[in-house]
C-alpha cells in the first residue's frame, strides 16, 4: 500500500508540541487543524514553491530538492508523486519547516540510467500537493532532475585470484591464495582508515580556520561568496550565479534559502550542481536555476552560497518582486521594399525588471517564426526585419522579457507593396537632416555631419507625401 503523507498547515501555533511523535508505521503525519469546511470561503488550490529543475551528481545519496507548500485555507495537504519517472523517487516530510524533501530511491548511476525512454539521465517527475477543502483541489508541479557524470576516482581495492601454476604443489597454491586474501583485506582496511582520518581531519580543521587562514597556509578553504543576479516573472524567479573563487577545493554546487517577506519558506537547500551555463560566458563561469510557485504581494528574498569539499562559503542576498510584465505599447510596422521597420513604446511592468524585447513574425496565413531577441538591451525599441516578399501581408509580434519569462505580445499587421521601391518624394529638414520616402510608407533618415551628437528624431509628419500627410518613423 502506498504511503500517504498528510501535512496540515494552519495559522495556529504551538499545537505540534501536543501531538504524538510520528513513527515509521504511521499512515499519516499531521500538524495543526483544518480550517476550511463545506459552505465556507471558496477553496483555492495549494501553492508549491521550489526548484523547477535541478542537476545532481551521480553516486550521491543526498536530498535532490526541497519544496514548500502554502494553502490559503489551511486545509490538510496530501503529497504524492506522478510522471514518467515517479517510481525512481520518494519523499520525506519535514514537519517543523512544513516542507518535503525529494530523494532518489536508489543511488543514481550515470552509466546505468533508470529514467524512462529515452534513457538520457533526464528524469521527469511531478510533485503533487492535494488539499482536502471543498471542493478538493490538487496542484501539480513538474520537476526535471538531470544526473551528471563525475570522475570515478579513489576506487575501492579489488582482489584478483592468483593464476595456478602446474609446476607448484597444492599447498603452495593455497598459501598464495591466503596471502592474496590477507593483502586484499589489509589494503581495504588501510583505504577505509585513510578516508575516515582525512575526512575527520578536514572537518576539524575547517571548523578552526577562516578562509584567509586557509589561503595563507596553502590549505583548501571554503569558497568566496558568489556574485548573483536575480530576475522575477509572474510566478517565478531566475537566479544567475557567477562562479566564485573556490580556494583549493573544487565547487560541488550551490545552496539557496528563500524568504517571502519575513517568513522563511525554505532553509538552506541544494540548488544543484553543474547547472546550465549562461549564454555568452565561458563554460563553468556562471550557472542558473529557477524557483517557481511565487505569489504576488510581499517581495521575496533569496540567499545563495557556494559549497566545496571543505564546506559552505559566505552568502549573498537579493530581492525579487513577482508580477506581470505588460505588452509593449504603440507597436507600429512600417513597410518598405522587402522589409518592415518595427517600433514600439516601452512596456509597463508590475515589479519585474525588463532586460530586452523579443519579436516574431509570419505571413498572415503562415506559421510563426521563433521568438528572437532584439539586439541590445531594454532601451532598444526598434527592429528592422529584412528579406521579406513584396505584395504579401505580414503579422508581427513584440514582447518584453527578462531571464525569468516574457509578457504578452503586442501585434501589428502590415502589407508590403509590390512597387520597385524608387523614391517618390524627399522632405528636407533644414539644419537637421533629410528624409527619403518610398512607396509603402518606409522612410530613411540621415543626420548631416554638423548635427552629430544631437538627439535622434523618432517621429514627425511629412507634408503631402503621396498626396496626403503621412506619419513616418525614422530608423536611427
Amino acid at each position: 500500500m502506498k504511503k500517504r503523507i498528510c501535512l496540515v498547515l494552519t495559522a495556529l501555533f504551538g499545537l505540534s508540541a501536543a501531538l504524538p511523535a510520528a513513527t515509521a508505521d504511521d499512515e499519516t503525519v499531521r500538524w495543526g487543524l483544518a480550517s476550511n469546511t463545506a459552505g465556507g470561503t471558496p477553496n483555492t488550490a495549494p501553492v508549491i514553491t521550489g526548484l523547477e529543475s535541478v542537476s545532481v551528481a551521480e553516486n550521491g545519496s543526498g536530498i535532490v530538492a526541497t519544496y514548500a507548500v502554502r494553502d490559503a485555507e489551511g486545509d490538510p495537504i496530501t503529497w504524492s508523486l506522478s510522471g514518467p519517472d515517479a517510481e525512481a523517487f520518494t519523499f520525506t516530510p519535514d514537519i517543523k519547516r512544513q516542507t518535503i524533501n525529494l530523494w532518489f530511491r536508489s543511488v543514481p548511476d550515470y552509466e546505468r540510467p533508470a529514467d524512462g525512454p529515452p534513457t538520457d539521465n533526464s528524469y521527469q517527475v511531478t510533485v503533487v500537493a492535494s488539499d482536502e477543502g471543498f471542493p478538493a483541489l490538487a496542484t501539480p508541479y513538474p520537476v526535471r532532475v538531470q544526473v551528471v557524470d563525475v570522475a570515478e576516482a579513489g576506487s575501492v581495492p579489488t582482489m584478483a585470484a592468483p593464476e595456478r601454476s602446474h609446476d607448484r604443489t597444492e599447498a603452495e597454491y593455497v598459501g598464495r591464495v591466503l596471502r592474496a586474501v590477507f593483502n586484499f583485506y589489509k589494503d581495504v582496511v588501510n583505504w577505509a582508515v585513510r578516508g575516515v582520518v582525512n575526512h575527520v581531519r578536514d572537518v576539524f580543521n575547517a571548523g578552526k580556520r577562516t578562509p584567509s587562514d586557509a589561503r595563507e597556509s596553502g590549505q583548501a578553504g571554503v569558497p568566496d561568496a558568489p556574485k548573483v543576479s536575480v530576475h522575477s516573472g509572474a510566478d517565478r524567479m531566475q537566479v544567475s550565479v557567477f562562479k566564485p573563487a573556490s580556494h583549493g577545493s573544487a565547487l560541488t554546487g550551490y545552496e539557496y534559502r528563500l524568504y517571502r517577506g519575513a517568513d522563511r519558506l525554505l532553509d538552506w537547500t541544494a540548488a544543484g550542481v553543474d547547472a546550465p551555463t549562461l549564454a555568452g560566458l565561458a563554460p563553468g563561469a556562471a550557472s542558473s536555476f529557477a524557483v517557481g510557485g511565487l505569489l504576488r504581494g510581499p517581495s521575496y528574498t533569496v540567499a545563495v552560497r557556494a559549497v566545496n569539499g571543505v564546506g559552505a562559503g559566505g552568502s549573498v542576498w537579493e530581492q525579487a518582486m513577482p508580477g506581470r510584465i505588460l505588452a509593449p505599447e504603440r507597436l507600429q510596422a512600417m513597410a518598405g521594399d522587402g522589409l518592415v521597420a518595427l517600433t514600439w513604446a516601452a512596456a509597463a511592468t508590475e515589479g519585474p525588471v525588463i532586460t530586452q524585447y523579443e519579436w516574431r513574425g509570419r505571413p498572415i496565413w503562415g506559421a510563426w517564426s521563433a521568438w528572437t531577441p532584439v539586439a541590445g538591451d531594454a532601451s532598444v525599441r526598434e527592429h528592422t526585419v529584412e528579406g521579406l516578399a513584396n505584395d504579401v501581408e505580414y503579422a508581427f509580434e513584440v514582447r518584453a522579457a527578462n531571464p525569468a519569462g516574457a509578457g504578452p505580445a503586442a501585434q501589428a499587421v502590415v502589407r508590403l507593396s509590390d512597387d520597385d521601391g524608387d523614391p517618390i518624394d524627399r522632405v528636407s529638414l533644414p539644419s537637421v537632416g533629410s528624409i527619403t520616402c518610398y512607396v509603402g510608407e518606409y522612410c530613411s533618415y540621415t543626420f548631416p555631419a554638423a548635427s552629430s551628437g544631437t538627439s535622434p528624431i523618432t517621429e514627425c509628419y511629412a507634408p503631402q507625401v503621396n498626396g496626403r500627410a503621412h506619419p513616418f518613423i525614422f530608423l536611427s
